[in-house]
């Protein structure tokens, strides 16, 4: 699901910018950050990691599952 790096959305919608892809360094291979309100604007703010498949929890289904990527000029 995670190929490259860019944006993508969550199984609630929310975007997501993928930064720094590892493969073969541990469980959780995708680092990003997530994109809240921040003084009246939308921007990348919180740090999270994620599976190479979308999980961003090792067991069960998460809100911040990333489900789609986001096609350039959408």
């Amino acid at each position: 699901m995670i190929t490259e790096t860019g944006d993508y959305l969550t199984r609630d919608g929310t975007r997501v910018t993928i930064f720094e892809i590892r493969p073969g360094t541990s469980t959780f291979e995708a680092k990003g950050s997530v994109w809240k309100e921040f003084r009246g604007k939308i921007r990348p703010r919180e740090f999270n990691i994620w599976k190479t498949n979308g999980q961003h929890m090792a067991v069960g289904e998460h809100r911040l599952d990333i489900v789609k990527k986001v096609q350039p000029g959408c």
